[in-house]
């Protein structure tokens, strides 16, 4: 099904909000969320599996990087750099998901050194719309 969706990343390090996605995507099955970023040099794919287990982020395109997040245990990170692949431990804090909104916040760690802390918000819109099921 064609949605709107206003996907926004927060860094908790650097305080920084930045808006990854205001545009069309597409939401499978309840559990299947994807689109292309809205970055002019970058038009990355998104992919979120939400599973009851595990939260997949799946972002291909340029810094391509697979991220699982299994609630309250680490679980990996993979992130395609200049330099190969890389891969980190990656730990979910906390998930919320609804007809309107999925959350994650996680956190990436280098060996052991924290590298990224972060809250991604999915906003959709027209899931409840007749007009935009298609």
């Amino acid at each position: 099904m064609e949605i709107r969706i206003i996907a926004t990343s927060y860094n908790f390090l650097t305080k920084e909000e930045l808006l990854i996605k205001d545009g069309i995507g597409h939401l499978l099955n309840d559990n299947y969320l994807t689109y292309v970023e809205d970055f002019e040099d970058n038009n990355a794919r998104h992919e979120i599996k939400w599973n009851d287990d595990e939260i997949l982020l799946i972002r291909s395109g340029s810094g391509s990087s697979i991220v699982s997040l299994k609630l309250n245990q680490f679980s990996t990170c993979k992130v395609n750099t200049m330099y190969g692949e890389m891969e980190m431990k990656s730990f979910l804090v906390s998930k919320d998901k609804n007809d309107f909104t999925w959350n994650v916040e996680y956190k990436l760690f280098m060996e052991n050194d924290l590298i990224a802390h972060t809250d991604i918000i999915w906003e959709i819109e027209g899931v409840n719309d007749e007009s935009i099921r298609g």
